[in-house]
């Protein structure tokens, strides 16, 4: 049996594989170590990754992409409505679940699949592409990666997926969290416990988010302080803002709308994605060309360096990344030490990020890890140390929870109460024991929620309701009915997927019981008084005290 890590990113994935000799990235059938996060339906098969990626052009209403963000969320959310405009394929609404799906053209009929099911799809290829690099073996344990800010809602969709893919996640792995492990888990040179932590932030610019992170490295544990991010923000905007100014410039200069042709808008999109990645290697002009664009034009532009960072200052992302960033630095104490800042990430390879970066930081971003596959390297890691096939060095990993969880509930008397159960950036995984007083043997409800007021990661701030039932009256003897006073022990959990769950509900009922003396506890406690007098330390104690109560006789 052998142990993965899968990054599942917005547009590309990434496995790797624990191995006797350590972590492997591996590749798919076309020896490329990416795999296209694409799943696309013909008219008679399935494709998936790199196959699917290449149908996009020409069948851009059944292909799939940019759904990583989608799972779980409900149809109505603010969230599918920008994503909809940047899609091929027509979102539909579940009647079930009320949750977003989509609707294609699948073996010649109409077909309607949950996004859960389109992760499923694409878990189930990168699984086929892992068993294909062990030599038949097959996949037993995995670690799935995921934005830290998912709530319980998209965790639980997120592990609904994986086990429509037949995997069997030990734990849905937060991306920061396994970049930190993959960094630290090798350095031979951190600081023993209970002197100053190695305190290293991590800067994640990815395709479609930003994320910063702090954390504290001391030998043999990793400890997240704090994790902030904007889910809105990455090189997928850098990339339409190009868009943008190009389906301008085009119609002025060859009286075409490239926005009206969805097929014409890829195509731009993909030749704007290549000009932004050799613009973040040279500063001088250059150039973007795409034949017979639409309506058998060809079409070509130009552009420099610094005419992109301005578009993207005046769109506001350039602001946007460096408030991710000061967020962060703002969780630093007074007199810490910062060691180093890590960059990683596609779109950290664009230079105004480094410059933001040592604005806020006051250090140069290193580029020591792999900015694209380290998350999925910590994946593994985990996997490894999770799963009992392997033995790996005792490393503890501590995260962070990424909202502030309160609880609610209804007295017996009818008055209302709450609390805050689980504050931000509190470590994870983490249990609490709550205890309630009940005058009635009625089922309770604790209602949890997000606490934040202006909470934006999720439409609704509900989590769930748990209901205690089952509660009895006391049979113990002596209990009078009237007098019903039951305490209830509840335990809440945020467990190692990042979900909150109730675990467990006591009801405890005490009683005081008279318990008669055998002889043989009386003989014991013969002896032990026995053994007390005989003791020398206790005969001087008892003689100081003879001494004192005469001196106080006397006065």
């Amino acid at each position: 049996m052998s142990v993965v890590g899968f990054d599942v990113g917005a547009k590309t994935c990434f496995i790797a594989v624990a191995k006797q000799g350590g972590i492997e990235t591996v590749a798919n059938e076309y020896s490329a170590r990416a795999t296209p996060a694409f799943v696309s339906f013909g008219e008679e098969q399935r494709a998936l990754g790199t196959n699917a990626q290449q149908k996009l052009v020409t069948n851009l209403k059944n292909t799939c992409y940019l759904f990583k963000h989608l799972v779980g969320r409900p149809f109505e959310d603010e969230l599918v409505k920008k994503y909809q405009p940047l899609l091929s394929y027509e979102l539909v609404k579940i009647e079930k679940s009320g949750r977003v799906g989509v609707k294609v053209v699948a073996n010649g009929e109409e077909e309607t699949f949950s996004m859960e099911q389109i992760l499923a799809m694409l878990l189930g290829k990168l699984k086929q592409v892992a068993e294909s690099n062990m030599e038949g073996k097959l996949i037993n344990d995995c670690v799935i990666t995921c934005p830290f800010y998912l709530t319980n809602s998209e965790r639980a969709a997120w592990l609904e997926a994986s086990k429509i893919a037949g995997l069997n996640c030990l734990r849905l792995f937060n991306e920061t969290t396994a970049t930190a492990l993959a960094y630290g888990i090798f350095k031979t040179d951190l600081p023993e416990v209970g002197q100053d932590p190695r305190r290293v932030v991590f800067v994640d610019c990815g395709y479609t988010q930003t994320t910063c992170s702090l954390a504290h490295f001391n030998k043999g544990q990793l400890q997240m302080k704090c994790t902030y991010g904007d889910r809105n923000l990455g090189g997928l905007d850098f990339d339409n803002i190009l868009v943008d100014h190009f389906a301008e410039e085009f119609k002025g200069k060859y009286k075409i709308d490239v926005k009206t042709n969805k097929r014409a808008q890829i195509r731009l999109a993909n030749e704007c994605e290549k000009l932004k990645k050799q613009m973040s290697a040279n500063n001088t002009t250059l150039s973007l060309n795409v034949e017979c664009i639409m309506n058998d034009k060809d079409v070509s532009g130009k552009m420099k360096r610094e005419e992109f960072v301005k578009l993207c200052r005046d769109a506001g992302y350039l602001q946007r990344m460096k408030a991710v960033l000061e967020e962060c630095k703002s969780k630093m104490k007074e007199g810490d030490v910062l060691d180093s800042v890590e960059m990683v990430g596609g779109s950290s390879r664009i230079p105004f990020v480094r410059d933001l970066i040592q604005e806020v930081f006051g250090h140069d971003a290193k580029t020591t890890m792999n900015a694209d596959e380290s998350v999925s390297r910590g994946a593994a890691l985990q996997c490894a140390m999770l799963s009992p096939t392997f033995r790996v060095r005792d490393f503890e990993v501590k995260d962070v929870q990424a909202h502030p969880i309160r609880i609610d509930w209804v007295g017996s008397d009818g008055k209302p109460g709450n609390a805050l159960i689980f504050e931000e950036n509190e470590s994870v995984p983490l249990s609490k024991v709550l205890t309630f007083t009940r005058k009635d043997i009625s089922d309770f409800k604790v209602t949890a929620s997000y606490q934040k007021e202006d909470f934006s990661y999720y439409p609704e701030k509900h989590l769930g309701d748990f209901v205690i039932g089952g509660i009895k009256t006391p049979t113990l003897p002596g209990f009078i009915p009237e007098n019903i006073n039951i305490k209830l022990k509840v335990k809440l959990r945020i467990d190692n997927h990042g979900q909150l769950v109730v675990p467990q509900a006591v009801q405890i009922d005490k009683q005081e019981v008279e318990v008669p003396l055998t002889e043989e506890d009386l003989k014991k406690l013969e002896e032990e008084k026995k053994a007390k007098e005989e003791n020398p330390e206790e005969k001087k104690r008892r003689e100081r005290r003879r001494k004192t109560c005469r001196r106080g006789s006397k006065n």
